[in-house]
């Protein structure tokens, strides 16, 4: 699958994502006697069901951007066992 960016962290850690890298975006919601997450998005960027039209139709690379703007943490491991907090990103680069 065709590479689509690169995430680079302030930590100096970089994440590859393909065109069928696996994504999920979550929000921070906090009631005044808990605390939870809210799944903004999660799936494939170009999956036929979902195909960044739904984040921004004429340019995914600002969809992307938007995205991780709007989120507070993510994971692009379909396990789920990591998760970065969105603020932590430096820089991306599109290919």
């Amino acid at each position: 699958m065709k590479k689509f960016a690169a995430i680079h962290f302030i930590s100096g850690e970089s994440i590859d994502l393909y065109e069928d890298t696996f994504i999920e975006t979550v929000n921070n919601i906090s009631g005044s006697d808990n605390f939870y997450t809210q799944v903004m998005f999660s799936g494939s960027l170009f999956e036929e069901d979902f195909s960044m039209k739904k984040v921004n139709p004429s340019k995914p690379k600002l969809g992307l951007l938007g995205m991780f703007s709007d989120s507070d943490f993510f994971t692009v491991d379909e396990v789920k066992k990591v998760y970065y907090k969105s603020s932590s990103i430096h820089s991306i680069n599109f290919y």
